[in-house]
């Protein structure tokens, strides 16, 4: 769907160099062009437009190249001498010479090749050291190589040929000419290479004096030779992707260019518009990228050049160019930076070049009335498509419009109050006409189907010289703006057609390559990367300045953003750089959409970051085509050719934000349902709005069946964080309510709405809010109202039936579930009504409703819910019928564990409550739930099991307070003697002290307190009490023996640590120096640890077996054993840190601190100073061998590494063997302890 731009025209007049034949140019030097001119070699400077000559030649130069890897010129002449010229020192040396003279010469693209024809027809192949390769004779009958093989399939005419038939086939060959019928033919010799070097075709008279092509690879040996044809030219060239080999081909009906393959016959042809007799091609050239291919002809009077792209497989003529001067060369430009440039040589001795590239031209409105109008021209035809109503895949289209002359520029118009299908064209000789799109009317979708012409205008002088005048701009049916590359033009169209130059600015830079309009401002774009803009005074304004020129930029709506691609696809926002490999491009409201090789990415300008905020997936090589204004319809033109639509989400949700913030529930709900996007958005859009909104949103949909959809598709979740996150530039706060509860909040306002309109058309809308609420009795009851109201009005005719109501719940709910809700509603009416409109059989339900119509109302009701399983329900109706029902009632609540609902129905029936409660508690003492057994047995009046539960749960203050009321005296003393030894195995002595100081004795008290180790407590109670003796005679001596059976403890577990720690240091040291065995091999006692065949890039080795455990049992065995401290087992170091680090622990615990401190504070009361002294400094020496040794247990290897090995790094054997190693190790095992710091030490034991 593009068209070609040109950005760049330069012309050079340089009078030395008229009547030039070729021409090369320095890929090396944007100032160099070399010429050949009357059998001499001249150096052009472009800058300077003046020629330094060479050096000359006796005779005609055949041809000649620039070398650019030796700086050289490589010359072939008439008289077969090859010339080397250093342009370095201007030395010059005959490298070969051919006896036979030379006929044409030519190149390999990487100059490693040198191909010769001699006037004999000789193809002489040449390295690039000027030694033959080879050598053949072009005349030899002989096909080549790859000759085709005949399998004896019968004659071509007697085979099946498809629809073109079998006439055809026998009048093959009739509109064929032969050469020698041809004046125009010169017999020239022409040599053309493929890019990749491995073929060449050369284009030759035969020894009938028949034209045609041969196929060498690059050693020079014949491949193909191709097939016979009509009458062939001379031009040949081969396309640089390397599929076709163009030639020009003349038939008696017809003048074409033949497109063949490498091995000679013929693809497809491009058919020439003009005749032979009138017009004849003289030279044909492939621009670099395959992309363009130029046609020079000749013509009486004018030389013309034709530039012809290829799209879907045709042939579209792009631009033409006429001269008045004859055109002696055409040469696409082989350096990097002139990607599509041509440099053409005139005989007048002028050098003009072209710049080009794609852009494709489209209506530019911003309002409902553009229809996304696309402009391709073709020749003489203008193809013209209409995207916002149609999609026509190229080459066809809407609408055609046929021109008297080639077309080369098409513009629509740029003024946003003037009909944006409005557009001009450009013609061949730089005239304009101004034409308007005519739609079809009286249709939901407008399609183009003609055009109007407003006028003609043309400029009082012809400017001679072809596409001089480009980047032309249609600013409004007054105004145009166009350049030569040096002026910026504004001109009028005036009421006698003509263009009226008004002014002529001279641009701040001679080299603009691209102009672009927004909001009555001109931006213009230089090679240099300059971006300026001119105001409507023609002041000149420097806004930014980026590496280089881009070959398209477009000015945004959002602010002044300017977006540049550069010809290698790099995306610019200004001067920030966005991102690399970008085809194309398109600005849609706040958005920048982009394409990639294989991804559409969208940037939002409005915001400070401009990140990409959203992608998709396109088929490979897709590219932008346009977006019609006002939609999120995007058209995508894919490599081959043909188009596709598509709707990017984010565009739709850009124009569904619009409208719901309009408040245009209809238009956005109707995007929404056609494009699959989540209903929830139009409530999660604003939902404190929507709420608010609910009246205009019933009111603006008006379609019962689009409600019942978005009421169907409510979910409790917030659709912009989950789904859509780049909805909302900022988040809202929910108000009234959350996404975890939306579906039953606005079913309920729904309900409210539709309940007050009192219309029964809106039955559905209500039955499915019930059904979302989980009320779907509620819509059964509706129906079922609606069915009395009609059996009591059957005259009146409603908006839904009740019958339709039915038919609609079924949608929603499975019948038997409807059955099941109607048998809960107690309604018999109800349910016969709806098990008739089920499948069940009258044999099953209704025997069941008669016997159910016996039973008293609240049995019955118990026994339907009990029947659908309502057993909450069943509990509360068969309550009512009191203690008759007590044992039907157990049951159930037993087997569906109801015990709080059977409190709450059975509260006021006392002798039910108690046998309730009773039962309740026997299920929780089954739990194991005593405490609250316990009450359940006091309710009860059972106090023996209260009391039981209670002492069994050591809530012995309760148990006391249940005893003291219901025991006797001996029974009671019993209980406070089992709940003390109970409190006291349970390691209670705290609780154990107060039952027996308050309960029993006081002196017991002392006794338990010895007991528990509680000495401080004991010496008090003991003074308290003035029981001196006591202290001296029980309590010192019982300190005594505790602090030495403390001491030893404590020495057992010092030197146990200081046993693992060495033993520890000593593995350690064993695996770090390794012994060697009999064989000299190292012991690695933990190579049995990993499997053979596992991998050693694994960097964890898993705590438990490649076996699934059976049992806990199996498991504990397991970790026995890999815990096992016997000496020499494989994992002897794990166990070692699992054993010092539960001794730390426990040595350094807060409490472990606290019990010692207690201790010697008591001893020094008692005045046993030396014990204390001894126990201190034991325990202190302990705890500072432990802070000493942490560095020394804890080594940082014990961290195991998650590092990943990099690809192709060197991986580590030794350290990934170490790390699967500690990873058996518990994760808070491999860390040191976090040691307390409690100062439990008494200065005067110091």
């Amino acid at each position: 769907m593009h068209n070609l731009n040109l950005t760049f025209f330069k012309e050079y007049k340089i009078s030395e160099i008229q009547s030039s034949k070729s021409c090369k140019i320095d890929p090396t030097d944007n100032d160099k062009v070399y010429i050949c001119h009357n059998n001499s070699i001249s150096l052009i400077s472009l800058s300077k437009q003046c020629a330094t000559k060479i050096f000359d030649f006796p005779c005609e130069v055949i041809g000649f190249e620039y070398l650019s890897l030796n700086d050289e010129l490589c010359i072939a002449t008439e008289d077969g001498a090859v010339y080397v010229h250093k342009l370095s020192n201007g030395s010059q040396e005959e490298v070969t010479y051919c006896e036979d003279g030379i006929a044409a010469m030519q190149f390999s693209w990487d100059q490693e090749t040198l191909v010769f024809v001699t006037k004999k027809g000789n193809v002489v192949v040449l390295n690039c050291a000027y030694d033959v390769a080879n050598e053949t004779n072009l005349l030899e009958d002989y096909f080549g190589e790859k000759q085709f093989i005949n399998v004896g399939w019968g004659k071509e005419e007697t085979q099946f040929q498809g629809s073109i038939g079998k006439k055809a086939i026998l009048t093959k060959g009739q509109d064929l000419l032969e050469t020698a019928q041809i004046d125009k033919e010169n017999g020239s010799v022409q040599i053309t290479w493929r890019e990749d070097c491995e073929y060449f075709a050369v284009s030759f008279l035969n020894s009938q004096q028949v034209r045609m092509f041969k196929v060498f690879n690059k050693e020079g040996v014949l491949q193909f030779t191709s097939e016979k044809c009509s009458a062939l030219q001379e031009s040949i060239a081969w396309r640089p992707s390397g599929n076709w080999i163009a030639i020009p081909e003349i038939y008696r009906n017809k003048y074409a260019i033949s497109l063949f393959e490498k091995n000679g016959l013929k693809h497809r042809e491009i058919v020439l518009p003009f005749n032979f007799e009138d017009e004849f091609v003289t030279y044909l050239a492939w621009s670099n990228d395959s992309e363009i291919l130029a046609i020079q002809t000749n013509q009486k009077g004018a030389h013309c050049l034709y530039l012809y792209t290829i799209g879907n497989y045709h042939w579209y003529l792009k631009q033409t160019l006429k001269f008045d001067s004859k055109i002696e060369n055409i040469s696409w430009s082989p350096r990097s930076s002139e990607k599509k440039t041509l440099y053409i040589l005139l005989e007048n001795g002028h050098i003009l070049t072209y710049q080009w590239n794609y852009i494709i031209n489209h209506s530019l409105g911003k309002n409902e009335n553009d229809q996304g109008v696309v402009g391709v021209v073709d020749g003489k035809n203008l193809l013209l498509t209409g995207f916002r109503g149609t999609v026509v895949p190229p080459p066809m289209c809407n609408f055609t419009l046929n021109h008297d002359k080639e077309i080369n520029f098409v513009r629509f118009i740029n003024e946003e109050n003037e009909n944006s299908n409005k557009f001009i064209i450009i013609d061949v000789e730089n005239d304009v006409y101004m034409y308007e799109c005519q739609f079809t009317t009286g249709t939901v979708v407008k399609c183009l189907n003609s055009v109007t012409k407003i006028n003609n205008f043309s400029f009082k002088i012809k400017e001679q010289t072809p596409l001089k005048l480009h980047h032309w701009i249609f600013k409004n049916m007054n105004e145009i703006y166009f350049t030569d590359g040096k002026l910026l033009f504004f001109g009028k169209f005036s009421s006698d057609n003509e263009i009226d130059i008004q002014k002529a600015y001279e641009l701040k830079k001679s080299n603009l390559g691209a102009l672009n309009v927004k909001n009555n401002e001109l931006y213009a774009h230089y090679s240099n990367g300059e971006v300026t803009k001119i105001d409507s005074n023609f002041q000149e304004f420097s806004l930014l300045k980026v590496a280089q020129f881009n070959s398209k930029f477009e000015v945004t709506d959002v602010g002044e953003n300017i977006v540049l691609l550069q010809p290698w696809q790099k995306l610019y926002l200004n001067e920030q750089f966005l991102e690399s490999n970008v085809t194309s491009f398109a600005v849609v409201g706040k958005f920048l959409m982009f394409t990639t090789l294989e991804t559409l990415k969208f940037v939002n300008l409005q915001t400070p970051q401009k990140l990409v905020v959203a992608e998709r997936q396109l088929e490979r090589g897709s590219k932008i085509v346009h977006v019609v204004w006002g939609t999120s319809k995007t058209i995508l033109q894919l490599p081959r050719g043909n188009l596709e639509t598509i709707h990017p989400r984010i565009l739709s949700l850009n124009m569904i934000k619009k409208l719901l913030d309009n408040k245009s529930y209809r238009l956005a709900f109707d995007i929404m349902r056609k494009e699959r996007i989540n209903l929830n958005l139009l409530v999660d859009h604003n939902p404190n709005v929507f709420l608010e909104s609910i009246d205009t949103f019933v009111n603006d949909i008006d379609n019962i069946q689009w409600i019942n959809v978005f009421l169907t598709e409510l979910q409790n979740i917030d659709v912009i964080n989950d789904m859509y996150p780049y909805y909302h530039d900022e988040s809202l706060e929910w108000q009234h309510f959350t996404s975890k509860n939306k579906v039953n909040f606005v079913c309920e306002k729904i309900i409210q709405n539709l309940q007050g309109r009192n219309d029964s058309k809106y039955c559905l809308p209500l039955i499915t809010c019930f059904v979302k609420k989980g009320e779907t009795d509620n819509a059964l009851k509706l129906i079922w109202d609606l069915k009395l109201s009609e059996d009591e009005a059957p005259n009146r005719v409603a908006a839904t039936s009740s019958d339709e109501a039915f038919k609609y719940l079924l949608y929603l709910v499975n019948v038997n579930d409807l059955y099941n809700i109607a048998l809960g509603l107690y309604d018999f009416g109800l349910v016969l009504y709806v098990a008739k409109r089920s499948q069940k059989d009258p044999k099953e339900y209704v025997p069941f409703l008669e016997e159910l119509d016996k039973l008293e109302e609240n049995y019955r009701r118990y026994k339907i819910d009990c029947h659908i399983k309502r057993f909450e329900k069943a509990l509360v109706n068969i309550s009512k019928c009191g203690i008759s029902k007590l044992d039907e009632a157990l049951p159930l609540i037993e087997k569906h564990q109801l015990y709080n609902v059977a409190l709450e129905c059975y509260k006021t029936q006392e002798d039910c409550y108690k046998t309730v409660c009773s039962r309740y508690g026997d299920y929780l003492r089954e739990k194991h739930k005593l405490a609250e057994a316990s009450f359940m047995y006091q309710r009860a009046g059972d106090y023996q099991p209260a009391i039981s539960s209670a002492r069994n749960a050591l809530e012995w203050k309760r148990c006391i307070s249940l005893a003291y009321q219901n025991q006797t005296e001996e029974e009671y003393r019993k209980l406070l003697s089992s709940l003390l030894a109970a409190l006291e195995g349970a390691g209670r002595f705290e609780e154990a002290v107060i039952l027996a100081k308050n309960y029993i004795s006081k002196s017991l008290a002392v006794d338990v307190m010895l007991r528990g180790k509680l000495y401080d407590e004991a010496i008090m109670e003991c003074y308290h009490e003035k029981w001196l003796n006591r202290v001296e005679t029980e309590i010192k001596p019982s300190l005594e023996e505790y602090m030495s059976t403390l001491m030893l403890n404590i020495q057992d577990e010092f030197d146990l640590f200081k046993k693992q720690k060495e033993r520890l240091a000593k593995i350690r040291l064993e695996k770090a120096n390794p012994t060697l065995d009999d064989d000299g091999k190292f012991i690695d006692d933990d190579m049995d640890l990993y499997s053979d065949t596992s991998s050693m890039n694994s960097s964890r080795y898993t705590a438990s077996s490649g076996k699934t455990s059976k049992s806990s049992k199996n498991r504990r065995k397991h970790e026995r054993k890999l815990f096992s401290l016997k000496e020499g087992s494989k994992f002897e170091d794990i166990a070692l840190i699992d054993s010092l680090h539960k001794i730390v622990t426990k040595v350094h615990s807060t409490e472990q601190f606290k019990h010692i401190k207690t201790i010697l504070m008591t001893a020094t009361d008692l005045k046993l100073d030396d014990t204390a002294r001894q126990l201190q400094n034991l325990y202190k020496n302990f705890t500072q061998s432990i802070k000493h040794s942490l560095n020394e247990i804890w080594t940082p290897e014990m961290i195991v590494s998650e590092e990943v090995t990099p690809v192709g790094g060197i991986i580590n054997y030794d350290q990934i063997q170490k790390n699967q190693h500690y990873s058996l190790f518990k994760p808070h095992q491999r860390y040191k302890p976090e040691l307390s710091d409690f100062d439990f030490e008494l200065e005067i034991y110091k």
